[in-house]
């Protein structure tokens, strides 16, 4: 991968005649995502990966998959479905696995071809989740972290819930989604530290130097 300039251009996946696409393209689509780069980004709500995620797919032209933008969308649906998702995510609750794992896979999957690699935000979010992707997909190339104080996330999701009008982004909500992250993110990141996948960011940060962070963590990646 090219080096992070800061100014989030350039250094996008090339789709000429040689490029890894054509190759890519007479695999089946499961085959085709093993090809490919899938980077998982960690961190508690708030913790700024919705900003990252936007500069780094300018940058590097990766498709963004935010686990839970496809449940929202998933919960809008009038379906047992997407009622249950609904219920779940207001309480702000774990979503069971099945659902999570099938609503990923298929969004991966349908991306397959076209895509020059995969940034994955708010996934996993417990360890049997990894486990499953691993299972199903295979293993992340990449597991980037960002650390930040519970104080900093909450104060940054007050400010969005004023203009945002997500229905997770309520008070309550907000609390459970923090605590829950608390709860699970150990296990999860030394689940991948054995395999040493993972790379830890300071992301109390300007947006800027955690940019330029993860551009370098990333562009270490062979």
């Amino acid at each position: 991968m090219g080096n992070c300039n800061g100014n989030g251009q350039g250094d996008r996946c090339p789709h000429g005649a040689h490029s890894p696409v054509t190759v890519r393209s007479r695999l089946p689509p499961q085959e085709k995502l093993k090809t490919q780069k899938i980077i998982f980004l960690i961190g508690g709500p708030g913790a700024g990966k919705d900003i990252q995620c936007e500069r780094l797919v300018a940058k590097y032209g990766f498709t963004h998959m935010c686990m839970g933008d496809l449940l929202r969308v998933e919960a809008s649906f009038p379906t047992s479905r997407g009622r249950q998702i609904r219920d779940i995510m207001q309480r702000g609750d774990i979503v069971p696995l099945d659902i999570v794992m099938t609503v990923l896979k298929d969004a991966l999957l349908t991306k397959a071809e076209s895509a020059c690699g995969f940034l994955v935000d708010g996934f996993p979010r417990e360890v049997s989740q990894a486990q499953e992707f691993e299972r199903m997909i295979g293993h992340p190339s990449l597991v980037v972290v960002f650390e930040c104080s519970a104080e900093t996330m909450v104060k940054r999701l007050v400010i969005r819930g004023q203009t945002s009008h997500r229905f997770d982004d309520n008070e309550d909500a907000i609390k459970r989604r923090m605590e829950s992250y608390f709860k699970t993110d150990e296990p999860i990141i030394e689940f991948y530290n054995r395999k040493k996948l993972i790379r830890k960011i300071l992301a109390e940060e300007s947006p800027e130097d955690v940019f330029l962070k993860t551009c370098a963590v990333i562009d270490s990646l062979e």
